[in-house]
C-alpha cells in the first residue's frame, strides 16, 4: 500500500532490494535517482489511490489499531518499537521497522499470540512475487528482534460483490513459504545495502530484466544495442538468458540455424535488412473486410471492488467507445459514446452501439479485446445478446495481419499500434495529445469512479478522452490504407 521506492534516509527498502535482486546495477540506480521524481501519471495515481482503498478496507476487516503511517525517521521508527513492546494494540498498521541498514513498513501486524505480518494486496491471485514482498518485510522484523510467527495475504475476493455478503478481502496464510524466504534474504541485506550505497554502480549486464527497464537506454546501454536479443516477438525471459549466455546479444548475431518461431524470424529479417519487409501472403487477411465498414476501439473501467450491483472485482467494464464509419462515397464519419464512470449503464452503451454499428458488413478491431468484451456484455445483458453475437461474427481484427504481412525494426519486437503506426503512417502519432496512452486513459476513468475527479476536471478529461480514443480509430482507418496499398 505504502510507496517505498526509496527511504529519506537513504536505507535499503524493499522495493530496491527486490530489484537488486533482479539486477544489481538497477537497485543502485533507483537508489541513486539523478533528477527529482517525475509527477505520478493518471494510471499511477489511479493504482495508488485503489491500493490505499484496498488498504482502508482492510483495516475495517481487522480491527482497530495504531497507524503509524509516517515518515520512516528515527523518531518514528522508535515509536514502532515502544508500540509494539507493550501488550496493546493488538493491531498496528503500516509501522516502519529498521534493522542495521535495511528499513521495512508492513501494512499490517496482528498480535494471534507473536506476531503476524499481513501484506495487503489490491489483487484476486497470490503471486510468487508477494512471498517475497512478505519475505522482505519479515526478515527485516526478525532482525529487529520481533518474533514473527505468522505471514499472511490479503487479497480482494472474487467472489464478493457490493449486493452480496461475502467479505471484499480474504486472508491467506503463506507462513511456511514466508519465514523459509525470510531466512535466505536474512543474509542478504547488508551485502545488498552495501552496493546499493558504493560510489559506483555495478557495470552493465545485458539480461532478460533489461526488457522494460526504464534505465536500458538511458543509463545502461545508450549506443550500440539497437537490436537486443529480447526484442524478438514473444521470447520468453529463460531463451533470452540462454542466447546471451552463449554469447548472442543482438538479434542480427542470431545464426541462421537457431530455432526461431515464424514471427521471430520474419522480425529477424527486418532487422537484418534495416528496413520495412513484408509478406505477401501474410495480406490475404485484408479480403475478409467487406463495405461498408467500420472501425471500433473501446476504453473501459476495473475496480478492484466496484460499487455497481452485480459486478465483480476487476470486471472490465465497456464505458466509452469510438466508430469511425467509411461511408458509400468514401468520405469517413465518426460516431461516439462516454459514460460517466460514476455510474455507468452498459445497457444504455450497448444499445448506443449497436445503433452505431448498425449496416456494417465489417467491423476492424485491433486485438482480440473488443471481442471479448462484446461477449461480456451479451452475457450481463441476455435480451441484446443476439444482437451483440452477430455484431462479434462481423469483426475482422487487423492485428493478426500486421503480424503476418509486414515487419521492421522499429517495431521493436512489439506489435502495438503505437510502435506499428510510426512506421506506417509517420503522419498521424498520439503526440500532443493531453491524453495519449491507455494507462492515462484507465487512470483518470478509474479515478474518476472512485470519486476523485470532480465535475469540473471531468468535463475536461470527458474532451480529451474523446480525443484519445478517436485517434485510436483513425490509426485503424489509416493503418488499413496503408496495408492495402503495400498490397499492390
Amino acid at each position: 500500500m505504502t510507496d517505498d521506492s526509496r527511504d529519506s534516509s537513504g536505507r535499503l527498502t524493499k522495493h530496491v532490494f527486490l530489484e537488486f535482486r533482479k539486477c544489481g546495477r538497477r537497485g543502485w540506480l533507483l537508489h541513486h535517482p539523478v533528477e527529482a521524481r517525475e509527477a505520478l501519471g493518471l494510471g499511477e495515481q489511479f493504482r495508488l489511490a485503489q491500493g490505499n482503498a484496498v488498504g482502508d478496507v482492510a483495516r475495517q476487516m481487522l480491527g482497530p489499531g495504531a497507524d503509524l503511517r509516517g515518515p520512516a525517521t528515527a523518531a518514528w521508527i522508535e515509536e514502532t518499537r515502544s508500540v509494539l513492546s507493550t501488550p496493546e494494540p493488538a493491531n498496528v498498521y503500516e509501522a516502519p521497522i529498521a534493522a542495521g541498514s535495511a528499513v521495512a513498513r508492513p501494512d499490517a501486524i496482528i498480535r494471534e499470540p507473536g506476531w503476524c505480518v499481513i501484506e495487503v494486496k489490491s489483487a484476486k491471485n497470490e503471486k510468487d512475487e508477494y512471498v517475497d514482498d512478505l519475505a522482505y518485510t519479515v526478515a527485516v522484523a526478525q532482525a529487529a528482534a520481533f518474533a514473527v510467527t505468522g505471514a499472511e495475504l490479503a487479497l480482494v475476493n472474487a467472489e464478493w460483490r457490493v449486493d452480496n455478503d461475502r467479505p471484499a478481502l480474504v486472508r491467506l496464510d503463506v507462513t511456511e513459504g514466508v519465514l523459509a524466504r525470510a531466512a535466505e534474504f536474512a543474509s542478504l541485506l547488508e551485502p545488498a545495502y552495501r552496493t546499493i550505497s558504493a560510489a559506483d554502480a555495478p557495470p552493465a549486464e545485458l539480461k532478460a530484466a533489461c526488457r522494460g527497464c526504464e534505465f536500458f537506454r538511458t543509463r545502461c546501454f545508450e549506443t550500440g544495442l539497437d537490436d537486443p536479443v529480447f526484442e524478438l516477438p514473444r521470447i520468453v525471459s529463460k531463451r533470452v538468458d540462454d542466447l546471451i549466455a552463449t554469447g548472442i546479444t543482438r538479434i542480427s548475431e542470431v545464426p541462421d540455424g537457431e530455432r526461431l518461431s515464424p514471427l521471430q524470424q520474419f522480425h529477424r529479417r527486418a532487422v537484418l535488412e534495416g528496413a520495412l519487409v513484408t509478406e505477401p501472403a501474410g495480406f490475404g487477411g485484408l479480403a475478409a473486410m467487406r463495405a461498408p465498414v467500420g472501425y471500433l476501439d473501446f476504453e473501459t473501467l476495473s475496480l478492484a471492488l466496484p460499487p455497481f450491483v452485480g459486478m465483480a472485482p476487476y470486471d472490465i467494464i465497456p464505458i466509452q467507445y469510438s466508430l469511425h464509419r467509411r461511408t458509400p462515397t468514401g468520405a469517413l464519419e465518426h460516431r461516439e459514446l462516454l459514460l460517466d464512470p460514476l455510474a455507468p449503464d452498459i445497457e444504455q452503451f450497448t444499445m448506443h452501439l449497436l445503433e452505431s454499428l448498425a449496416g456494417l458488413e465489417s467491423i476492424v478491431v485491433y486485438s482480440a479485446f473488443e471481442r471479448s468484451r462484446l461477449r461480456w456484455l451479451a452475457e450481463r445483458i441476455p435480451r441484446l445478446a443476439g444482437e451483440l453475437e452477430g455484431v462479434v461474427g462481423r469483426l475482422v481484427d487487423l492485428l493478426p495481419i500486421v503480424q503476418g504481412a509486414v515487419a521492421h525494426p522499429n517495431f521493436h519486437g512489439s506489435l502495438s499500434i503505437k510502435k506499428v503506426l510510426p512506421v506506417l503512417v509517420p503522419d498521424l502519432s498520439y503526440l500532443g495529445l493531453a491524453i495519449g496512452n491507455g494507462d492515462d486513459a484507465m487512470g483518470v476513468v478509474g479515478l474518476r469512479a472512485m470519486g476523485r475527479v470532480a465535475d469540473d476536471e471531468w468535463a475536461r478529461y470527458r474532451g480529451q478522452l474523446l480525443e484519445y480514443c478517436a485517434v485510436d480509430t483513425l490509426a485503424m482507418v489509416r493503418l488499413h490504407e496503408a496495408l492495402a496499398a503495400l498490397a499492390k
